[in-house]
């Protein structure tokens, strides 16, 4: 009987937690004259009011108060990364639940009573050109998983389409609840929220999936690019290499615009271990010329390069969805090496 009062108690305590976190009332969401969060209270006196109307001669739902204001948006497409299998459509623009979400976040629309919009340099303001951003608006389906081939089937829940089968800002976050940080609809701890849609290839065995390394504190925050970062590689996963919002290269929405950077942030002595600062390999005075190069490479090049488009960048030679310690055993390379398409002693093209 002690012991399960003991328990009961802890649930009590538990509970009220789970729920304080959850709650939109103690989010950025909260716009209310009552909120909490300094420089956007706006004159609502309810925490729903400043989104939300009872009664509207607009066709919006769920009874948005805010108007459309009509604002042309740059989209990530095939136009944006040659591996985009959404096609380039100049028509294509937010719609559904992401117009709503826009109506703040794309810096056009004040937020509280003082007039203000979100910062210019906020992660929160996504402007208007939203080719750095994760894709909206577009339809997830057969066509478009056979195309990719790295897709799951459906998007596993809490991950979910909407009433068109498209991916919207709703996909991946509840705006009324913030448990997870960022509003998103689960944790993004070894890339679980990016895992309910995408599939990647060898990933659940390759190091960057596994990797129990650290930021060491020395040099530059190879996760500074996120808002939630997590301890080790593992556990940021995806987000090593990735950023959804305002990425630094578009194309395949990279955290940083060169390259050759993405790698050299971790294997610089800082994160990856000392035997695999390969930073220090390209201060030699013969090395792979991997500065002398930029944005040529694409994954879905053939594996026959020629003198007219000749460079070498890091993902030439590893494929970082792949890469793993296992040693070499003849006729096999060894795990730095996996999945990759090259050419066979016969001059051949082979794919991996």
């Amino acid at each position: 009987m002690k012991k399960n009062k003991q328990i009961t108690l802890v649930l009590l305590i538990w509970i009220p937690a789970i729920l304080y976190a959850q709650s939109v009332e103690f989010s950025k969401h909260n716009l209310s004259l009552n909120s909490s969060i300094t420089g956007q209270k706006s004159a609502s006196q309810s925490v729903c009011e400043f989104f939300h109307t009872p009664h509207s001669d607009r066709a919006i739902s769920p009874a948005w108060s805010k108007g459309n204001t009509g604002t042309r948006y740059i989209m990530y497409d095939q136009m944006t990364s040659s591996t985009s299998n959404i096609p380039y459509d100049p028509t294509r623009q937010p719609d559904g639940s992401s117009i709503l979400c826009l109506s703040c976040h794309d810096g056009t629309i004040a937020m509280g009573n003082a007039g203000s919009t979100m910062p210019i340099g906020s992660s929160s303001n996504l402007g208007t050109d939203l080719s750095d951003d994760h894709p909206i608006s577009f339809i997830y389906d057969a066509t478009l998983v056979s195309a990719d081939g790295q897709l799951k089937h459906k998007p596993l829940f809490p991950a979910t389409l909407d009433g068109n089968e498209k991916v919207q800002c709703t996909s991946c976050h509840d705006p009324h609840n913030d448990t997870y940080a960022n509003f998103l609809v689960a944790t993004n701890e070894y890339s679980d929220l990016c895992l309910k849609c995408h599939d990647p290839e060898y990933w659940n065995f390759s190091s960057h999936a596994t990797s129990a390394s650290g930021w060491n504190g020395s040099g530059e925050n190879p996760w500074a690019h996120t808002e939630h970062s997590f301890a080790t590689v593992a556990q940021n996963g995806c987000a090593n290499c990735h950023s959804m919002h305002t990425a630094g290269g578009k194309e395949r929405l990279m955290k940083e615009d060169l390259a050759e950077m993405n790698c050299l942030d971790c294997h610089n002595g800082n994160v990856a271990s000392p035997d695999k600062n390969i930073e220090t390999q390209f201060t030699k005075p013969y090395r792979h010329d991997i500065f002398g190069s930029d944005k040529v490479h694409e994954p879905n090049e053939t594996a026959l390069i020629g003198l007219s488009n000749k460079h070498i960048e890091c993902a030439d030679c590893h494929n970082a969805h792949a890469v793993n310690p296992t040693t070499e055993k003849a006729p096999y390379a060894n795990g730095f090496l996996a999945g990759l398409k090259g050419i066979d002693q016969n001059g051949n093209a082979i794919n991996p």
